[in-house]
């Protein structure tokens, strides 16, 4: 063997005596429609002693990673190397996937690892897309041996990152929370799915959307919105073309600055409220970057909570009343 593939091989992890191994036999996957398809593991009656695990690139990045794992998945098979593994599907919206999301528990089918593993719940983490990354992290888990009750506890603590629907603040009963992240509208349509809705399913959602143009497909989140979302500040060189896209679904009004929308907003959102920052854009000519974008959104709830703090003991915040008045200019 030339020097150059056993260093290939090394930096995969293969010893050049694994060239001697019979090759097992490949397993076909299983696929179910609507599932994702991300982690997969080797069986653990291989060769390799345990489990061999792989995920799926993200979308960006899948055309170059599926040539380069196509490449080397080749090169094994030439020399007589494979790889068999099982392909283990986990979905939030279909419960025949190996892992599922059922009423809010996270629930195994694999064999040998049946039963709920996790109360989505409890987790700090919310949303769809969510549950399926802690889906994925179970699995790697499993993978590594480390000890359900030891992964649970990890993955229900942990904090939303910033700038990732990540709550800021609750004043008043309101949540203000910090999606600046959402850069397209993909990411708003999973910001919306991931917020819960008001008593009686009722819209909850002021939505602080706005940049950038980045040419979206803006009239197909319509629907989501008109669900779940009261109103729309829209800011940026997209507001137009967001008010137009988004004015049949919910009533939406252009603010100059992410700063007035915040005040505005505030003033019209009641108890059990979310005012949500999901752009749906990149970041407008006025800001750098989409964390200078949520640090404005934070120093501006911040100046609000301190304004709200001084109005409530002066009984100057502005009541339930001057709602539809506020709305209307």
């Amino acid at each position: 063997m030339s020097q150059s593939r056993a260093d290939f091989l090394r930096s995969m992890g293969i010893d050049n005596s694994d060239l001697q191994t019979p090759p097992e036999p490949e397993l076909k996957p299983k696929r179910h429609a609507g599932a994702s398809h991300r982690p997969a593991y080797a069986p653990k009656d291989s060769g390799s002693g345990g489990y061999s695990p792989t995920t799926t690139p993200t979308k960006a990045a899948a055309p170059a990673a599926a040539a380069s794992a196509s490449a080397r998945a080749d090169f094994l098979r030439s020399l007589g190397i494979e790889i068999p593994s099982k392909i283990i599907t986990f979905s939030s919206s279909n419960r025949r996937a190996d892992i599922s999301l059922d009423r809010g528990l996270i629930v195994s089918r694999v064999p040998g690892w049946e039963g709920p593993l996790l109360d989505f719940n409890e987790c700090q983490l919310q949303g769809a897309h969510n549950a399926e990354i802690i889906m994925a992290a179970l699995a790697v888990g499993r993978v590594l041996r480390i000890p359900l009750e030891q992964s649970a506890l990890v993955l229900r603590n942990h904090p939303a990152l910033p700038h990732r629907c990540e709550i800021v603040a609750e004043i008043g009963g309101v949540s203000y929370i910090n999606d600046s992240r959402s850069t397209n509208v993909a990411a708003l349509e999973k910001s919306l799915s991931s917020m819960k809705p008001g008593p009686g399913g009722r819209p909850n959602i002021w939505l602080l959307a706005g940049g950038r143009d980045k040419a979206g497909a803006y009239h197909d989140i319509g629907p989501l919105l008109s669900q779940g979302v009261k109103a729309a500040f829209l800011m940026g060189e997209t507001r137009e073309k967001l008010r137009a896209a988004w004015s049949l679904f919910t009533p939406c009004r252009l603010v100059d600055s992410l700063e007035e929308g915040v005040r505005q907003v505030a003033e019209l959102a009641e108890e059990g409220d979310v005012i949500l920052l999901s752009p749906a854009s990149e970041d407008s000519g006025s800001v750098n970057g989409y964390q200078h974008r949520g640090e404005m959104f934070r120093r501006s709830v911040e100046l609000l909570a301190g304004t709200s703090t001084e109005d409530e003991s002066t009984g100057k915040a502005p009541s339930a009343s001057k709602t539809p008045h506020l709305l209307s200019r």
